[in-house]
């Protein structure tokens, strides 16, 4: 978890009794900062991705569970924006910022974010003017990585970000706010969250490489769709509605063939949802209307 807002200060937030109690953790980041995301590995080690100064972005990491963070890049993403950076495991991660000096902004790291190569312009889709990432709007399955663009295109790579694909999923969009969630390598949905359920919502059955439009079965507002591990077309979506913050959340195990309600009238504006099967998940609000941790068990 981090701040939802820029502060002169930086919190990475953790629990060791499956969310009963928290604890803060300071992470040194000079100047009003922003977290974009967060990456854990296990108990110890864990990346967060910050905003420095409006624009600046780092990766930091912590190895001893959060006591102690280290800043592990230096020049990259000065005068950028970075949206999320993701450990697929200890030593190889990526870190994927908006358009920077033309193109967009990738680095991968092989050794844990002591060095970082950027991924060279020809091997990522010119972005469209305009277009940028989307903090934190991102899946991955095995080595493949998707991310959604403002623009509504969705980008893909097989090789953990080392060669880029992009297809078109809501085209002429001006401006959305799209995610993507994927539960197995090829089912995977693309959605514009804060937006109606009923629409804005599209799902792909070939990792991507063509969409179709569909809708959920609710009148209320997208706040996040998250897979399940352990079903290979398994969601679970939450949706508010925003004149009463009341949240339902869905399950689907079988590619939204079958919708069943989870749970229903939560208080709460959902952004945050992340489940790592069908035993386990949370559920966190926006912090603005509520503040809010929901466990499923």
């Amino acid at each position: 978890l981090g701040t939802g807002q820029f502060n002169s200060y930086s919190y990475a937030v953790h629990t060791n009794d499956g969310g009963d109690t928290w604890i803060f953790d300071s992470i040194p980041a000079p100047g009003p900062a922003n977290i974009s995301n967060v990456s854990a590995l296990d108990e110890n080690i864990c990346f967060y991705a910050l905003i420095e100064n409006i624009m600046d972005g780092s990766v930091w990491k912590t190895t001893d569970g959060g006591s102690t963070w280290t800043r592990k890049t230096t020049t990259q993403f000065l005068g950028g924006f970075l949206n999320f950076y993701h450990a697929f495991n200890a030593n190889e991660g990526l870190a994927m910022g908006d358009p920077n000096g033309g193109y967009f902004e990738i680095y991968r790291t092989t050794d844990g974010g002591d060095t970082w190569a950027r991924i060279d312009s020809a091997n990522i889709p010119a972005n469209i003017t305009g277009e940028m990432g989307l903090t934190d709007a991102y899946a991955t399955f095995g080595d493949n990585i998707w991310f959604g663009s403002s623009k509504g295109r969705c980008y893909k790579s097989t090789d953990q970000g080392q060669h880029w694909t992009v297809s078109t999923v809501v085209p002429g969009a001006s401006y959305g706010e799209f995610d993507v969630a994927f539960s197995s390598s090829q089912n995977g949905v693309f959605f514009d969250y804060g937006h109606n359920a009923s629409t804005h919502f599209f799902k792909t059955s070939d990792g991507g490489a063509t969409w179709s439009a569909d809708s959920l079965p609710a009148d209320n507002i997208i706040g996040h769709i998250s897979s399940t591990a352990d079903f290979e077309g398994g969601f679970v979506i939450a949706a508010y509605n925003p004149y009463t913050i009341f949240t339902k959340v869905y399950f689907t195990p079988d590619f939204f063939s079958n919708i069943v309600v989870l749970d229903s009238n939560i208080v709460s504006t959902p952004r945050g949802l992340s489940f790592k099967d069908s035993y386990s998940g949370w559920l966190c609000g926006w912090g603005y209307d509520t503040n809010d941790i929901y466990k499923f068990t």
